[in-house]
């Protein structure tokens, strides 16, 4: 038998910090691709394999979902299924099975999963800046600036949803989000428009995935202009709107989904 396996890329990776002990500083490994990472087992009872997760860093993570995708042979449906498993700071967990339909012939997958790192490590860490420990200070500041690269990084961290994929998280989906939510651009700068990753939630507000199928409008204010094929350029100073929809046939009984969303763009000079 031959089987494929793909390493996951972990998408919505996130920074938190750890704090002092009262026996003394401990040593902080942030939550990165490099420390939150999968690996594979062969089962012991059936053919197939185990995805673990491990999380090498010292804050703990939650595994919210993982995906399934490019199947051949594979008894587990090939879709994007919502977890809730918490990893604790060096440990693992096992996360999805995968087995062949027929165990007679070869079966291929890829998986990729999603992940957040505890908040709680974040909001500690402000505490003790706000009460002026200078090294909480620090780490503070560098998880602020980690957090605001990560809004405006594109498509590595995301699950780009297909049609199929989109119709199976019908009854998950609880509404969209637009990432980043506003933008600054100077006068004569272009910016393409997949900058702006439309994401759908779960009714639990975790996200489930990109989506590609949407409609821009920009305001005819003069601010932006469309600079075909997939920018806009900012032609002068002020403050505007980009509207971003889905398209009508996008889970199209769910009315929701199919408000209109704006993102703030300020155009200096």
């Amino acid at each position: 038998m031959v089987s494929r396996r793909y390493l996951p890329v972990p998408f919505f990776l996130a920074v938190a910090a750890a704090c002092a002990s009262s026996g003394g500083q401990r040593t902080y490994v942030a939550p990165t691709s490099e420390t939150v990472v999968s690996r594979y087992e062969e089962l012991q009872f059936s053919l197939g394999q185990a995805m673990y997760v491990e999380n090498r860093s010292s804050v703990p993570i939650t595994v919210y979902s993982v995906s399934l995708r490019g199947c051949e042979n594979v008894k587990q449906l090939c879709e994007v299924r919502p977890l809730n498993v918490d990893i604790g700071p060096h440990r693992q967990a096992e996360i999805v099975r995968v087995e062949p339909a027929n165990p007679d012939k070869a079966y291929t997958f890829s998986a990729t999963f999603a992940w957040r790192a505890d908040s709680a490590q974040t909001a500690a860490l402000g505490a003790l800046a706000t009460a002026g420990d200078s090294r909480a200070q620090q780490r503070l500041h560098a998880v602020q600036r980690a957090q605001a690269r990560r809004r405006h990084q594109v498509g590595s961290q995301d699950i780009d949803l297909t049609r199929d994929e989109i119709e199976s998280l019908a009854d998950q989906a609880g509404s969209i989000r637009i990432v980043p939510d506003s933008v600054v651009l100077h006068v004569g700068a272009t910016m393409l428009t997949d900058t702006l990753r439309v994401l759908l939630m779960s009714t639990a507000n975790e996200p489930l995935g990109r989506i590609w199928a949407v409609q821009w409008a920009l305001r005819r204010d003069g601010v932006l202009r469309f600079l075909p094929p997939d920018s806009v350029i900012a032609d002068q100073p002020g403050r505007t709107q980009i509207e971003i929809r889905l398209t009508d046939d996008v889970l199209p009984n769910k009315a929701e989904l199919h408000r209109v969303n704006t993102v703030t763009v300020i155009v200096e000079k």
